[in-house]
């Protein structure tokens, strides 16, 4: 496992200098390495999946990292089930990368997921920030859509949040 971390340190380097080609390489060999010897579903590849779909959703690889999240997403439905808030992270980088592939109707069930991830890790909390920020990728989402009727329904969820947040005081 040493091995893997060491290759894992040196992506993490090579994409600091800005060598994403490299530490991409780097990173794929130390899953590799860790896959083969810890197993395909071991919880300590999720890390390595998560820079590795960072990377590659930065390098516009979206097909690459819409395998990475899934990957990842797997083994955290694994360990934590389908609804825990440790899935955020992953469900948006899986939304995104859809996006990115402009995969609209495979992408909006996994952006109402990702809604529904941060209500319920709020306690139920419609009115949390975070639902907002969700509610404005939707918007997004939508509005590159031009399905403007969506488009204003999760601004309109996103800005009533953010003015009773501030009629509340925060």
């Amino acid at each position: 496992v040493s091995g893997a971390d060491d290759f894992s340190r040196i992506a993490q380097i090579q994409a600091e200098l800005k060598k994403l080609d490299e530490a991409v390489t780097s990173q794929l060999m130390a899953l590799d390495i860790r896959t083969k010897l810890l197993g395909p579903l071991d919880p300590s590849l999720v890390y390595d999946l998560d820079r590795l779909a960072g990377w590659q959703i930065t390098q516009r690889a979206y097909d690459k990292a819409e395998e990475t999240y899934r990957y990842a997403l797997v083994i955290r439905e694994t360990l934590y089930g389908k609804t825990n808030a440790d899935l955020i992270s992953t469900v948006d980088g899986l939304a995104y990368a859809l996006f990115g592939q402009k995969k609209y109707d495979e992408a909006e069930p996994v952006y109402q997921r990702l809604l529904g991830l941060w209500i319920s890790s709020v306690g139920g909390e419609e009115t949390h920030p975070m639902v907002a920020i969700a509610l404005d990728k939707i918007a997004i989402f939508y509005a590159q859509q031009k399905k403007w009727e969506q488009v204003r329904d999760a601004n309109a969820r996103a800005n009533a949040i953010r003015a009773y947040l501030l009629a509340d005081g925060l």
